[in-house]
């Protein structure tokens, strides 16, 4: 006669690593799903914020001048074109042509000394 005890705790053991099994993968699968959703956050609001510019495309300070078609004509509908590359400047950055000017300096009021009645 076959010992019923084993047979049990094998299928026991089977389903309790089936279920272990499943809990790894869904939380595997939401820590994945929270990075992904992160990520997709992080740049819809770095695109929304005023101010924000892309990776690797910074805006110019100043509206780029309208461009034409190669035919010379003016845009077409919409007025819509890409922006021109942007490239290293021609000249390089220059020093200021004088220092910054030092802050005034202002002591700081010493506090009052007050004595209490206690000992």
């Amino acid at each position: 006669m076959p010992h019923t005890d084993r047979a049990r705790d094998a299928g026991s053991a089977r389903r309790r690593d089936r279920g272990l099994r499943r809990v790894k993968l869904t939380t595997v699968a939401i820590g994945v799903t929270a990075a992904a959703g992160s990520v997709a956050l992080g740049a819809g609001y770095a695109t929304a914020l005023p101010g924000a510019s892309s990776v690797g495309t910074p805006h110019p300070a100043t509206a780029p001048p309208s461009r034409t078609s190669s035919d010379g004509s003016a845009p077409a509908a919409g007025g819509r074109t890409s922006p021109a590359p942007r490239s290293a400047p021609s000249t390089p950055l220059q020093p200021p042509t004088q220092a910054p000017a030092a802050a005034p300096t202002t002591q700081a009021p010493q506090p009052v000394h007050t004595t209490s009645g206690g000992s």
